[in-house]
């Protein structure tokens, strides 16, 4: 049976622990009192790379632009701020977002609810396996047990990294280089599993799932190409990659991270995942170009 964690016992709330295992060595991550900061040096135009993980919702957010502004915002290249905090509540069930943010938010800042989901395998769709088949014309490239050094890993590596151009994900082909080298530093470690399910020798579908060792993994990155959308593909991915997580880490939690008024978190309800929470993003100027 797989423990659902308490949401009381992670600082900050467990979808921004989960969020903050997606990042790679190059984030830099130090823990205060009250918030979690991240920075990235190198790239001052990771926004979610450059943020202020907040314990505990603000009564006000002024300050913690300030803070944000003296700690993180003098790197060269940043510009503007990433504050985040975590609200028990699911924002679409339980009340309007507008309610739950301090009265001092800038009208220019950009607020985003984030749906938290757990797994919960005791609510998964019965026909979930089913969902495998999508997979059974495609041919998925397995991470699990690559001998690094063959370049296998960089074949899956690369593989994602065009699926990230088709799907239109943007077309900075550096930064998405950066991101995927990123997680590839993350594979080394033993601490993510990509994915790429290729059809006809092009990238199809890929995934992602990292996990702290920890008894906490997050599922990210989910990418259909145009192409193969409304099939089940990214279902199918999802499930394909905790399967191959939890048969060895069973306990582990499983944390998943959707738009709270988007499709996705729809999708993700069918397969089982449970909101738990609300992630609250709120963004000022430019803050880099990039999540």
């Amino acid at each position: 049976m797989v423990t659902v964690h308490d949401t009381g016992q992670v600082r900050g709330g467990i979808g921004l622990a989960a969020e903050r295992l997606g990042h790679g060595p190059a984030v830099l991550v130090t823990t205060a009192s009250d918030h979690v900061a991240l920075r990235t040096p190198t790239r001052p135009d990771h926004f979610s790379g450059n943020a202020i993980h907040l314990f505990a919702p603000p009564a006000a957010v002024r300050p913690w632009l300030k803070r944000h502004a003296d700690s993180i915002g003098h790197l060269p290249g940043v510009d503007g701020a990433f504050l985040c905090w975590e609200v028990p509540v699911d924002v679409v069930a339980d009340g309007d977002l507008a309610s739950l943010l301090p009265d001092d938010v800038p009208e220019d800042a950009t607020v985003e609810a984030v749906s938290a989901m757990v797994w919960r395998p005791d609510l998964r769709e019965t026909d979930a396996t089913t969902r495998l088949a999508a997979l059974a014309a495609l041919d998925v490239v397995e991470p699990g047990g690559l001998d690094i050094r063959s370049g296998a890993a960089e074949h899956v590596m690369a593989g994602a990294r065009a699926l990230y151009l088709q799907a239109g994900w943007g077309t900075d082909v550096d930064y998405w280089r950066w991101h995927m080298a990123q997680q590839r530093d993350l594979m080394v470690a033993g601490r993510c599993d990509v994915w790429v399910a290729y059809a006809m020798g092009i990238p199809a579908g890929r995934a992602s799932l990292m996990h702290d060792r920890q008894g906490l993994a997050i599922v990210e990155d989910v990418v259909t190409h145009p192409l193969h959308r409304r099939k089940g593909l990214a279902s199918a991915l999802v499930v394909h990659a905790m399967r191959h997580h939890l048969a060895t880490h069973p306990d582990d939690a499983v944390v998943i991270r959707a738009d709270a008024i988007g499709p996705a978190r729809r999708v993700y309800e069918r397969l089982g995942f449970v909101t738990v929470a609300t992630d609250i993003c709120l963004r000022t100027g430019a803050s880099g170009d990039h999540g």
